[in-house]
């Protein structure tokens, strides 16, 4: 388990940092995430709890960052939905 925490000045920043976050976290530790327990969440700071494994073997790295192109955030009834665009 590892518990992490980012903020951003607002919804689209936060979403990037976080998705960042998770990337580096994965790549660095060789970890993937199976879970996570959100344990503070506002417009502009997260702080969560993450449940992985260690990989057996390096993964190949595919995506090198989350990037603010074409992003977007909107509310579908009572869930949100992002579009995000990575940078390969």
């Amino acid at each position: 388990m590892r518990e992490i925490e980012v903020a951003g000045l607002d919804r689209e920043t936060l979403l990037v940092n976080w998705l960042n976050e998770l990337l580096y976290l994965s790549e660095r530790f060789q970890e993937t995430y199976e879970s996570l327990e959100v344990l503070a969440f506002s417009d502009q700071r997260l702080r969560a709890r993450l449940r992985g494994t260690q990989q057996a073997a390096p993964v190949p790295t595919t995506v090198k960052a989350v990037t603010f192109h074409n992003l977007a955030i909107r509310r579908v009834g009572t869930e949100w939905m992002a579009t995000v665009v990575v940078d390969v």
